[in-house]
């Protein structure tokens, strides 16, 4: 991300959006329905406040007014800042990273076959005056997210969306100006360079008869996946776009650049 120097302005990446909205302190659609009421009927519009919405009035009225952050959302907005200000970020690298960075291609090929769609990687990124990002793949009528799976159990436990891809759409979705978002789970299996990688970490740990059995196991898992039918092996999750939690997001990024602001070496 390129530096910013309005710390007013900073924008925070979409593929974290989930981690920033972790520990969120702000009101709920329903709270903040609840605190315009109560704001109105204190004013003197309406029936007086009873002692107790006065109390619930006054717990709304500090949660409103709080600017803390969680520690989740603390730790991704330092990683900004130090991205910003001086260049530095983490290198993070393992077998599930890998695996969606070197068959990405694939996993869009498959969908798009699966589909019957021509789905390709988008190449563009783009902001607004909150946020930053670039979309896998951006089709006709919807935005598609396309994630590989590590393996068989990882891609079986898949039963939901999580928190941090449902705020990573919902930025897309914002920035694209499109309604409407497919996350799609795909499972493929290890390439050849891949497995010799395993195998070869299990050599530092296991020998004899003990590395051939993990050996073996390593490439049965493998062939498994191969066997399943396109079907099995592919899992989408569809939602739209949601204004109460874009105003949320808002929020809390409000929230964000203002402990931005204290952030030093």
């Amino acid at each position: 991300m390129e530096t910013q120097k309005n710390q007013n302005n900073i924008l925070f990446r979409c593929s974290r959006l989930g981690e920033l909205m972790t520990g969120i302190t702000s009101l709920t659609s329903k709270q903040k329905e609840l605190y315009i009421q109560y704001s109105e009927r204190n004013a003197g519009a309406g029936k007086p406040l009873t002692e107790n919405q006065l109390i619930e009035f006054g717990k709304l009225i500090e949660k409103k007014n709080n600017t803390e952050i969680g520690d989740t959302a603390k730790s991704f907005v330092l990683d900004t800042f130090l991205q910003n200000e001086f260049g530095y970020k983490d290198v993070v690298t393992n077998d599930a990273m890998m695996k969606g960075l070197l068959l990405e291609s694939d996993a869009i090929a498959l969908v798009s076959k699966f589909e019957n769609k021509f789905y390709k990687k988008n190449k563009e990124r783009k902001s607004n005056n909150w946020i930053i990002g670039e979309l896998d793949v951006k089709a006709i009528d919807h935005i598609k997210d396309i994630k590989v799976s590590k393996d068989l159990k990882t891609f079986a436990k898949v039963t939901e969306v999580k928190k941090q891809y449902y705020y990573q759409a919902l930025g897309y979705m914002w920035l694209w100006d499109i309604p409407k978002y497919s996350l799609t789970y795909v499972l493929l299996p290890n390439t050849e360079e891949m497995i010799e990688r395993q195998c070869s970490r299990l050599s530092f740990n296991l020998v004899g008869e003990d590395y051939e059995i993990a050996k073996d196991q390593i490439i049965q898992n493998n062939k498994v996946i191969e066997k399943l039918p396109i079907e099995m092996r592919i899992k989408t999750f569809d939602f739209e776009y949601n204004e109460d939690d874009i105003e949320s997001l808002k929020e809390q990024i409000f929230r964000a650049r203002e402990y931005y602001k204290t952030l030093k070496i």
